[in-house]
């Protein structure tokens, strides 16, 4: 489907140095009982990624399997390149089965104006990304998605009740949430509150899972009965080829797409994965009112450095775009 599994592939730098690797190589060492629990899903996005490439509908069942595999493709990503750069300094705290379809998570589908065949990814080799895996872009051939996942990153704009605050836990990596506002009961536009590339489809899923774990509000009211099932919400979807904006009723039509030359989609698209790794790190980080002004100063310089390094390439895409 995307070519010829021997080719050699570009994935990242490490050190300064570019590294390239037949695609099909590029895996890493499961155990039998991971691999059987996501060959189904395997199986079933295989579909579904093919009637994306072939602009046919897909159902809300279709849209939850694409999401769930993103989460897995993205940490799958993160744990590989913690291998590949034999980071022992970055002690994975979790594993793909503690993120998948545990965060408000998103994706925005592109067109490409070419019948090249390939895949690759682009924003997974950054110091924000190993910080925090919550954004990258993939490309499958003429398609290409961007994806993002944080916890509660869309949660109140889309009516939901959504926490007061979310804290940083002293000394840990969890992060802890005290109470919830009833939510308003209606959706805010836009969605997130960052600009994302137009000419896309984009698809939005609340969830309200805390810890890995379905943790329903107090205040549990008819609209979040209406949207929720066992701590996710429908896909909410905004069309730009279609004009549909809403929770989705019946398939996803993705209309007649406006495709884009893929040199000006990839860098743009590399911008905003940057640019959202970011503001996964400013606008959606957890609060510090627990630490002490020690685990303070550290976060902040460590994320100012992150922020910083994604910065100056931002900086350089943008040249290239101009």
């Amino acid at each position: 489907m995307t070519g010829d599994p021997n080719r050699i592939t570009l994935l990242g730098k490490y050190r300064d140095t570019l590294r390239k690797y037949p695609w099909k190589n590029f895996t890493f060492p499961a155990c039998d009982k991971c691999n059987g629990e996501y060959a189904k899903l395997e199986s079933r996005v295989k579909i579904v990624i093919q009637k994306l490439l072939e602009k046919l509908s897909l159902s809300e069942m279709e849209i939850n399997d694409l999401l769930d595999w993103l989460d897995k493709v993205r940490i799958g990503i993160w744990l590989g390149h913690i291998q590949l750069d034999k980071q022992d300094d970055l002690k994975p705290n979790f594993h793909i089965k503690q993120r998948l379809g545990v965060s408000d998570r998103m994706a925005s589908i592109s067109y490409i104006k070419d019948n090249r065949l390939g895949i690759g990814y682009t924003g997974t080799e950054f110091p924000a990304f190993r910080t925090s895996p919550s954004c990258f872009t993939l490309f499958i051939n003429n398609v290409a998605i961007f994806n993002l996942s944080k916890e509660f990153a869309f949660t109140r704009r889309l009516g939901f009740p959504f926490p007061k605050k979310i804290l940083f836990v002293p000394n840990e990596s969890r992060v802890q949430i005290d109470d919830f506002d009833s939510g308003t009961e209606r959706i805010m536009f836009p969605i997130i509150r960052k600009n994302i590339l137009s000419n896309s489809v984009r698809i939005y899923q609340a969830i309200f899972k805390v810890a890995g774990k379905y943790s329903p509000p107090e205040i549990e009211t008819e609209y979040f009965s209406k949207y929720f099932i066992d701590g996710k919400a429908k896909i909410f979807i905004e069309n730009d080829f279609t004009g549909e904006i809403g929770f989705m009723e019946g398939n996803l039509n993705i209309g007649k797409s406006v495709d884009l030359n893929r040199t000006f989609l990839m860098n743009k698209l590399a911008i905003q994965t940057l640019e959202f790794q970011n503001y996964c790190l400013t606008e959606l980080c957890p609060c510090y009112e627990l630490l002490d002004d020690d685990e303070r100063k550290k976060r902040n310089q460590f994320y100012r450095e992150n922020i910083k390094f994604n910065i100056h390439y931002i900086n350089k895409l943008k040249k290239n775009v101009s």
